[in-house]
């Protein structure tokens, strides 16, 4: 009689624990991390009243600037225990270097007619601009912005299972990831004899290491082939800040650049290239 309470008490045990597991079992959910916050910005050179100006008309072929970037973000080094690949950061980051490159072709415009220069054009590269643009103009310039990005992590804590209500909604709370975002960079004025496009000149200003904090918010997502989710990311604003930090200093700089007297004595040497290159450029 004992032993089939103790068979019986096991039975009762065995289906209660069933029960319990089966009705345990709750599909996990994620908490999406909100949205990037908006980068706020503005690339603006205003050229002082007292500048140096030609009093030759020299004539130029503006090229739109050229833009390179180096970033350590790229879906083949993805890792879920440190997640760093955002698409949308890096479109946020891409944006806001390509408005930058916009702006320096927009305010080297600016400055170049305030100092008295003529432009025939403003193309966006050298195979768009025609022979009649070349002809007339005595020099090209092509303004050219080189960003690398460096990243370093500082912490990453993982997405967090909310134990108290594990068996009714099995959720997990974003995890947050802590760095430093680096950057360093160079933009360069090319001057070009336009019918050879051969190089008279280069000037260019470097851009020293700038490093700022940052941080982001991710979580699980299976649905994504990274698996993850990135988001609350001020990566982008970091960048930001750093490319107006530096942007009237590159243009004071581009102000010294474009002399007038040394555009006279640069004149000679185009002259002299498009001279010898008669009879081959048609």
């Amino acid at each position: 009689m004992k032993d089939k309470k103790i068979m019986r008490g096991f039975l009762a045990l065995w289906l209660v624990l069933s029960f319990w597991g089966c009705a345990a079992y709750v599909k996990p959910s994620y908490i999406v991390p909100g949205p990037n916050p908006i980068a706020n910005y503005r690339f603006d050179y205003n050229p002082p009243k007292d500048l140096k100006k030609s009093t030759e008309p020299f004539t130029f072929l503006l090229l739109q600037a050229n833009k390179e970037v180096k970033s350590p973000y790229s879906t083949t080094s993805v890792e879920v225990d440190i997640p760093r690949f955002s698409s949308r950061t890096t479109e946020d980051l891409n944006k806001i270097i390509s408005e930058f490159s916009t702006s320096i072709t927009e305010d080297l415009k600016e400055l170049m007619t305030q100092k008295g220069f003529r432009l025939v054009q403003l193309v966006k590269s050298q195979d768009e601009a025609t022979y009649g643009q070349r002809e007339m103009s005595n020099f090209a310039i092509y303004p050219k912005v080189s960003i690398e990005i460096y990243d370093q992590l500082i912490s990453s804590e993982k997405p967090k299972q909310d134990i108290t209500q594990a068996l009714v909604t099995n959720q997990y709370s974003p995890g947050l990831v802590k760095g430093v975002f680096g950057m360093k960079g160079r933009i360069t004025m090319e001057l070009k004899e336009p019918i050879t496009w051969q190089l008279v000149w280069t000037k260019s200003v470097d851009i020293d290491r700038l490093e700022q904090e940052y941080s982001f918010k991710w979580n699980y997502n299976p649905q994504l082939k990274t698996g993850y989710t990135i988001g609350e990311d001020t990566r982008p604003q970091v960048l930001a800040s750093m490319l107006e930090k530096i942007y009237n200093d590159v243009f004071e700089k581009f102000n010294t650049y474009l002399d007038p007297a040394e555009f006279s004595m640069l004149n000679k040497q185009a002259q002299e290239i498009r001279k010898k290159a008669t009879g081959i450029i048609k």
